[in-house]
């Protein structure tokens, strides 16, 4: 009988390596794995030009770090919104 126990414990297969990782590296794997898919992705689609991105989807910390066409279009584009008059309808009015 514990001839049998040893036999069946000698016969198993190894898990996968990948159940084997230890939880503290799945952040570190995620992160370089993410980082590494992108730069490929990115080196194989081109990069954006500067001034073909909006302005307005970018924080406005790096404003000042905008090609000078871009900070042109974005005084601009603040310049016509300041005349718009907005109207809220709230939905207890439509009662």
């Amino acid at each position: 009988m514990a001839s049998d126990v040893c036999n069946d414990l000698a016969d198993r297969e190894e898990p996968l390596y990948i159940y084997r990782i230890s939880y503290m590296w799945y952040t570190l794997i995620g992160v370089a794995t993410a980082i590494t898919v992108g730069m490929v992705v990115s080196f194989l689609t081109n990069p954006n030009s500067p001034e073909d991105v909006d302005s307005d989807l970018l924080t406005p910390v790096i404003h000042r770090f905008l090609p000078s066409k871009a900070k042109h279009i974005e005084l601009h584009a603040h310049k016509q919104v300041s005349h718009v008059n907005f109207t809220f309808i709230y939905l207890s009015d439509l009662k």
